[in-house]
C-alpha cells in the first residue's frame, strides 16, 4: 500500500508504521468511500487513487515537525486540528503518533458523525471530536501544534489564526499564500524544506509559524 518514497521519508524520521497502523490507514479510506455520497468528504476524483497517493503522504509529512515541536515543549502533547472534514491530516497523524492527543473541530454535524465513526472503528483513544467553528470553539487551552489543512476560505480563516495563536503554539501553515497574514515583527515564520517537499509528497509548501515572546495584538 505505501510506496517506497513515502516509507523512506518516514524511516528518516524514525516513524515507520507497523501492520496495525497500515491497516488503520486502509480502514480510514474504506470508510471515506462508504460515507462520501452522504457526507461529501472528498472530491469524486480523490476516491480511487488520491487518498493513498496524495492525502496520506501529505498528512504524514507533518509528523516529524509535530514530533519536534512536542519534544521542545513543556506542555502536554496536544494538537488542535481545525476543519477536520474527512480526517486529513489529523487521523493519519493520530494513527502514526499514538502518544499525541488530537482535538478535531468541524462545523458540520454530519462530518463530526463521520469523525466519531472513525474514532470508534479505529480505536483512536487519543482523538476527541468537537462540533463548532473556530475560534468560538477551542476545546483545549494550550495546544502545542495547530493544523488547518482543509479549511474553506483561508483568506478569512488565517487572519483569525494570526489574532488568536497562543504563545508557545506552532501553526503548521500549508496554505500557499498563508504567510502574508503573519507580521514578521510578531511571528517567527520558518519555511520547511525537507525530503517530503523535495519528493513532492507534501502538497505545496509548509511553514512553521509561532508567535514571538510577548507579541500579542493590541
Amino acid at each position: 500500500m505505501l510506496d517506497n518514497a513515502l516509507l523512506k521519508c518516514l524511516k528518516e524520521e524514525d516513524l515507520l508504521p507497523n501492520h496495525q497502523q497500515v491497516a488503520a490507514f486502509e480502514r480510514h479510506f474504506t470508510l471515506i468511500r462508504m460515507w462520501n455520497k452522504v457526507v461529501s468528504l472528498v472530491s469524486k476524483g480523490d476516491l480511487e487513487h488520491n487518498l493513498i497517493k496524495i492525502h496520506l503522504p501529505d498528512s504524514l509529512s507533518l509528523a516529524g515537525s509535530i514530533q519536534r515541536c512536542i519534544t521542545a515543549s513543556q506542555l502536554p502533547p496536544v494538537v488542535l486540528d481545525i476543519g477536520s472534514g474527512g480526517g486529513f491530516p489529523a487521523i493519519p497523524l493520530a494513527i502514526m503518533l499514538p502518544h499525541v492527543h488530537f482535538h478535531l473541530i468541524d462545523r458540520s454535524t454530519r462530518k463530526r458523525g463521520f469523525l466519531l465513526k472513525l474514532k470508534g472503528d479505529l480505536g483512536l483513544a487519543n482523538v476527541e471530536v468537537h462540533e463548532g467553528v473556530f475560534p468560538e470553539v477551542v476545546p483545549v487551552e494550550e495546544p502545542v501544534v495547530l493544523t488547518a489543512r482543509a479549511v474553506e476560505k483561508p483568506e478569512v480563516f488565517l487572519p483569525m489564526i494570526a489574532d488568536g495563536l497562543p504563545e508557545g503554539c506552532t501553526f503548521m501553515c500549508q496554505h500557499r499564500t498563508g504567510t502574508q497574514y503573519f507580521d514578521p515583527a510578531m511571528f517567527h515564520v520558518e519555511p520547511v524544506v525537507d525530503n517530503w517537499s523535495k519528493t513532492k509528497l507534501r502538497r505545496g509548501e509548509l511553514n512553521r509559524i509561532s508567535r514571538k515572546d510577548g507579541a500579542f495584538p493590541d
